[in-house]
């Protein structure tokens, strides 16, 4: 039992209080409450000094908060660092605020600010496609995590949306502006509908973006194969407690060349290269004071395609414009609880013409926009030996496609979740959380949750979880209806389960090791079948299940050396679906990365391998081996220069196979060359 501890709680923690216990769709009211002076077993506290087996409490202790210590605990409880920015043991995506990644029972694979520098990556898919357990298909750039498309995406923990543009179940990830802004990727695998609602099945990627921390200004230029030109514009500055934070880039190319015949070179679905892209990303910080801030931020992405069709002397022009901007009130920062109030509003249009961007005479112009804007509150407590996170979502959503003749088709979803980490003693913590969801076309569901995550020691945990999925149909596929292209007012939601069971061990200073289980069966999921028309038609699977297990190996031989290994056997099936063409994630996947560091120099050699699941009928190659080579030369302190050097050994490939014809094949052999400055 609890009991109150002396003193007056405030009306602001009062109110608080009642939101964390009601949000969840009921209420829960303990006979007590402590917010105890002395801490009990197992809680996460903040200490100063570490006791055998113990934690004791800083001097100051809030009510409800977390002061932050200089020291990290044993058995990775969330101690925090006075700045805690160092996401090498911490993650913020699979609980929703900052967590020791060993106290939660999650697979999260982190990409830093300094892998992307030292990989010199040019897109969010490229880096991606270098994780273990996720590809992202040439051409439509949509991450699949575990053999699915059904993956969250998010920038700074908001939701981006991709209704309206195309039929995917996760967003095209050309709608992010810049790598030059990121802090770091967060990937979650496995499901987390109680916690981010129905489009978090098979994974979770958490862009987070670079706040302006000093005065500087940096500029990339690089060009390469295809006619490549990539200009990129960075400054970041700090005036008092005001800080910005903005890039400005412009790509181009010609078409890219692919591996194989003529016929995939030039095919209606290979991958749109002959492109025009301009990105624009700004983020505006203001500190009210040491626990408060404002964040404006946005992003504008246009991007301008023109499609080759060498046997019939046409073209097809395409355009896609994404403007996203968001306000966020941060509350309670530099704690274990922190909280938000955001207000978003983004949108995307799409025009597509069936002739030349060049051409006099104009073709069918098929536009289609799509606009989403919602209010997202979310706050956090530590009660005793429990950590609560709730929150309250309210989304909009309008798509306006052509093909129904411009009406505004609006869908509205109101949300409220809750998770509470039980810590019990010091190895186990236990993680039960729930969702409601409200949806004005289908009403109202509920997106249970539990989690288990225990410490063996100080180097090795053991996870597990389960969680219902449920995922509503967007407008596009209820009644889109274009010449290809057919919706489905009937359609059912999409409803399952996903587990994950692994262990993860850390050998020391220089090797680890993680492998996990992971199995998602989905009833009445959504698809694209084939008919006797010639059209896909949106229909329900009545059963789709994708199960495997993914091991990585990391270890750093000395000083200069390391290197890592992954596999990963995926497979998926499909019952009471004409499987004609669909993505495929070949059933044995390799990554293999080998890594030096020394002086001004610095390498990687990047392996992307796959067999199995590839039929011979559908695919071109039903086996591949991928080796990327990137190298960087310091030549000044404010003077890098790199060289690229993709898919060395040409290898012809895809993840798409329909009706024997091999689409969206990746790209061939490649180089690109360039040079940053910083001043």
């Amino acid at each position: 039992m609890f009991k109150l501890s002396s003193g007056r709680l405030s009306m602001h923690k009062k109110l608080a209080l009642a939101l964390a216990l009601s949000s969840s769709g009921y209420l829960f009211v303990p006979t007590s409450v402590a917010f105890a002076a002395e801490q009990t077993a197992g809680e996460e506290a903040l200490p100063t000094k570490q006791t055998a087996g113990e934690e004791v409490l800083p001097p100051k202790q809030t009510v409800g908060e977390e002061v932050l210590p200089s020291k990290q605990t044993a058995y990775g409880d969330e101690v925090f660092p006075p700045k805690y920015l160092d996401f090498s043991q911490f993650v913020i995506t699979a609980d929703r605020i900052p967590v020791n990644k060993w106290a939660t029972p999650a697979n999260v694979i982190t990409i830093t600010d300094k892998d992307i520098e030292a990989n010199h990556y040019q897109n969010i898919a490229e880096a991606l496609n270098h994780v273990n357990g996720v590809i992202v298909p040439a051409g439509v750039d949509i991450p699949i995590v575990n053999g699915l498309e059904k993956v969250l995406v998010l920038i700074d923990g908001h939701q981006l949306y991709n209704d309206g543009v195309d039929y995917r179940d996760t967003v095209e990830l050309s709608a992010i502006p810049s790598m030059k802004n990121i802090k770091r990727i967060e990937i979650v695998k496995g499901g987390g509908s109680a916690l981010y609602g129905s489009d978090a099945v098979t994974g979770i990627i958490n862009i987070v973006t670079k706040k302006g921390e000093r005065n500087e200004t940096t500029f990339d230029f690089n060009t390469g194969s295809w006619h490549q030109h990539n200009y990129e514009l960075t400054n970041q500055g700090v005036v008092g407690d005001f800080s910005w934070f903005v890039t400005g880039g412009i790509h181009k190319s010609k078409p890219y060349n692919y591996p194989g015949s003529v016929e995939r070179r030039y095919n209606s679905r290979s991958r749109e290269s002959d492109l025009s892209d301009n990105a624009l990303t700004v983020r505006l910080d203001y500190k009210i004071n040491e626990r408060n801030s404002l964040t404006l931020s946005g992003q504008h992405v246009a991007h301008k395609y023109n499609r080759v069709y060498e046997y019939t002397n046409g073209d097809r022009y395409k355009s896609m414009l994404y403007n996203n901007v968001s306000l966020v009130y941060n509350f309670k920062e530099n704690s274990q609880t922190p909280g938000w109030l955001r207000y978003f509003n983004d949108y995307k249009a799409r025009n597509g013409y069936d002739q030349a961007r060049n051409r006099s005479e104009v073709g069918d112009n098929r536009v289609s926009s799509f606009r989403a804007q919602g209010l997202d509150y979310q706050n956090s407590w530590i009660f005793g030996q429990h950590k609560i996170v709730t929150g309250l979502e309210w989304h909009q959503m309008g798509t306006k496609h052509w093909s129904w003749g411009y009406d505004n088709r609006k869908t509205i979803n109101r949300a409220a979740y809750l998770q509470d980490t039980i810590s019990l003693g010091k190895k186990w913590k236990v993680l039960p959380g729930a969702r409601y969801d409200n949806n004005s076309e289908f009403g109202h569901q509920w997106s249970p949750k539990l989690a288990v995550n225990y410490r063996m020691d100080d180097q090795t945990k053991v996870y597990a979880s389960w969680g219902r999925v449920y995922k509503a149909a967007t407008p596009y596929q209820l009644y889109v209806h274009q010449d290809d292209l057919e919706g489905n007012p009937h359609l059912r939601p999409e409803k399952g389960h996903t587990e994950i069971l692994g262990i993860e061990h850390d050998f020391g200073s220089k090797s680890s090791v993680n492998v996990n289980l992971f199995y998602v069966d989905l009833n009445d999921a959504i698809d694209v079948e084939e008919g006797a028309d010639g059209k896909g038609h949106f229909i329900n699977v009545k059963n789709e299940k994708s199960r495997g297990v993914e091991a990585t190996f990391k270890q750093k031989i000395d000083g200069d050396w390391s290197y890592d290994l992954g596999y990963v056997y995926t497979k998926v099936d499909i019952e009471g679906f004409n499987a004609s063409g669909s993505f495929t994630q070949p059933r044995n996947s390799y990554r293999v990365g080998v890594h030096y560091k020394h002086g001004i120099w610095q390498a990687n050699l990047l392996g992307i391998m796959g067999h199995g699941g590839l039929n011979s009928s559908s695919f071109d190659a039903t086996r591949y081996a991928v080796l990327d080579f990137n190298v960087n030369c310091k030549v000044h302190d404010n003077a890098t220069v790199y060289l690229k050097l993709n898919n060395l050994t040409n290898q012809n490939y895809s993840y798409y196979g329909k009706n024997g014809t091999s689409v969206y094949t990746s790209p061939g052999r490649s180089f690109l060359a360039g040079v940053d400055f910083r001043f």
